[in-house]
């Protein structure tokens, strides 16, 4: 029987949104749609799955606070809930957290895609494992449609840099800080990744876009 790969279905969820046969409006509907189907596939394969939404990682994974600092960050950048989670038996098979902003704070926006970014390095960065069984894999997707989050504007400088590269190619350096408020110049909202990412963002139809980085 073929091999499930996930980052297959996820491309295969995005064919679905660009037929228009599943449509998404905000982001609970995109994490609901994504977690059926992706639950429906796994019908097909052999072993015991399981598809959750937003657990808490500390339910799943026994950690010191030290341990929590080094995966995650300060407490100021620190996720809590996994968007979805997969398993398969007593492996953690993968993590995924989504995006779908609809309400414009473009650059807070794409602070949080990096937040997420790190939050997944966190589920499953071998970094400090011992005999915890972490997360497979990590998936980061992000929609939108808006095209300010991959062109145009009048800012081509900090966090709009990352994501508004020429032929919409995105680079997500390793430390970012706070793009806007009174806690840009604190220490602890700056969010420091184990490596740079990259991607590029894929048209759906329009002005929808998505960005796919696996972690």
């Amino acid at each position: 029987m073929k091999k499930f790969i996930l980052r297959e279905k996820l491309e295969e969820f995005i064919g679905l949104l660009k037929s228009g046969e599943i449509e998404v409006y905000n982001e609970f509907s995109f994490q609901h749609e994504l977690g059926y189907f992706l639950r429906n596939q796994l019908k097909h394969y052999p072993g015991d799955f399981k598809i959750q939404f937003e657990r808490n990682f500390k339910d799943l994974f026994d950690l010191s606070d030290d341990e929590i600092d080094v995966r995650f960050g300060t407490k100021e950048v620190r996720k809590k809930e996994i968007d979805i989670s997969m398993f398969h038996g007593p492996d953690n098979l993968a993590s995924i957290e989504l995006k779908f902003p609809r309400n414009g704070q473009v650059p807070e926006s794409m602070y949080s895609f990096v937040k997420d970014v790190k939050f997944l390095e966190g589920l499953t960065s071998s970094k400090n494992k011992k005999s915890i069984n972490m997360f497979s894999k990590g998936f980061f997707i992000c929609l939108v449609d808006d095209s300010l989050f991959y062109q145009g504007g009048s800012k081509n400088d900090g966090i709009y840099e990352y994501f508004r590269g020429k032929e919409k190619k995105i680079r997500i350096c390793k430390e970012t800080k706070k793009p806007t408020g009174k806690n840009k110049y604190i220490e602890e909202y700056t969010i420091r990744l184990n490596k740079e990412y990259v991607g590029e963002w894929l048209p759906i139809k329009d002005e929808m876009h998505y960005l796919l980085i696996e972690v």
